[in-house]
């Protein structure tokens, strides 16, 4: 799954899109979950890809910040982006 087509993904599901458009990064990741067949599969997005995948690149940006701000306290998040 690609950048647009995870974007696709969420702009079809009503929960998503109503979590994306307030900000709710973590309702949007939880709603993914619950939609999203359960496989595991590998995502390769640079920062460029990110800022990308929209239309509008302050989304895109707003996207970077909020990865960042979650590898600050997620291990996780943070050995992704490095």
């Amino acid at each position: 799954m690609n950048a647009m087509e995870l974007r696709g993904i969420i702009e079809a599901d009503s929960v998503c899109l109503e979590c994306m458009n307030r900000g709710d990064d973590e309702g949007c990741a939880q709603r993914l979950n619950q939609i999203l067949p359960k496989e595991v599969f590998s995502l390769h997005l640079t920062s460029r890809g990110v800022l990308a995948a929209f239309d509008n690149p302050a989304d895109g940006e707003l996207v970077m910040q909020s990865l960042e701000q979650a590898a600050i306290s997620n291990p996780l998040v943070k050995r992704a982006l490095g």
